[in-house]
């Protein structure tokens, strides 16, 4: 180890310091180095912050040392990666042995299962053209729209440019390596090189990001689309939402308008899907439209 990773060490065994249950004993330690190795982003400010702390410590105890640094944010991320690794699936490099699992009572949601194979699907011709709709992308909306054309002997077909995705992949199950935290693996998709965005910071300056980083907000390039990462909510817009000009006001120097249709309208295909998703959810809510 170099210097300062061995104070990082020190400082991550402080944070944690249980001798049955710390982060010695479940590797977290380790976790926390191999994790800032994969992201030299996150490496670099908790480097400097490290470095910067290990010349302010001073000989006394670190649990001291560290009252003065907690809300900073290198020493936040630390607790965080700390955190990550005491308790998250063994098989992000933590959590040794489920020890911490164990001690919580807590047991993997998912029974155990092998993978299942991808379905076979037969496909067209290339030069086949007498489709009476063809549909690009299997997400949520897609799929209803397929599925609900092939219901009424429409021949369709339904275009996805992303592979398959097995639900019983440890990896999809486990909320680190799980795309919906794409830092940690973009295991729907796309590929991390190859497929770039642009984005703009509200000062106008463009930067170059690629699927695993924040600001490209990828939804998943994969069969199903977002419905295979998504957490299960379904959220219809409120009444309001629709009028906001109308209700709060326009800012100053904003293009805020009404929409052109209003809640009435889209609440029989609101209904529709929720009919084809599965959704369920209290009618009488009152933060909610009416159903």
């Amino acid at each position: 180890m170099t210097d300062w990773t061995t104070t990082l060490v020190a400082i991550c065994d402080a944070i944690a310091p249980d001798p049955a249950f710390g982060s010695r004993v479940l590797g977290a330690d380790t976790y926390v180095v191999q994790r800032l190795d994969k992201d030299p982003d996150r490496r670099a400010m908790v480097q400097t912050g490290v470095e910067a702390f290990a010349k302010t410590a001073g000989s006394g105890p670190l649990e001291d040392a560290m009252t003065a640094v907690e809300h900073e944010a290198w020493f936040v991320t630390l607790v965080t990666l700390v955190e990550e690794g005491l308790y998250a699936d063994p098989g992000n490099g933590g959590n040794r042995g489920a020890r911490s699992w164990e001690r919580l009572g807590y047991r993997l949601g998912w029974p155990e299962k092998p993978a299942r194979q991808r379905p076979k699907v037969p496909v067209p011709p290339a030069d086949r053209d007498d489709f009476d709709a063809i549909v690009v992308g299997s997400g949520a909306g897609g799929g209803i729209v397929a599925a609900c054309l092939a219901r009424a002997g429409k021949s369709v077909a339904l275009i996805e440019r992303g592979g398959w995705v097995d639900p019983a992949d440890p990896a999809q199950q486990d909320h680190l390596r799980n795309h919906r935290l794409s830092t940690y693996g973009i295991n729907t998709g796309p590929e991390a090189e190859g497929n770039p965005r642009v984005h703009v910071a509200p000062d106008g300056t463009p930067r170059i990001v690629r699927p695993h980083e924040f600001d490209y907000h990828n939804n998943a390039a994969c069969v199903g689309s977002g419905t295979a990462i998504y957490g299960g909510q379904a959220w219809r817009y409120h009444p309001d939402d629709f009028r906001m000009a109308s209700r709060y006001g326009v800012p100053e120097g904003s293009s805020l308008t009404d929409w052109p249709i209003g809640y009435d309208d889209l609440e029989p295909w609101y209904a529709m899907a929720e009919r084809e998703i599965g959704v369920a959810g209290d009618a009488a809510d009152p933060n909610a439209g009416p159903r």
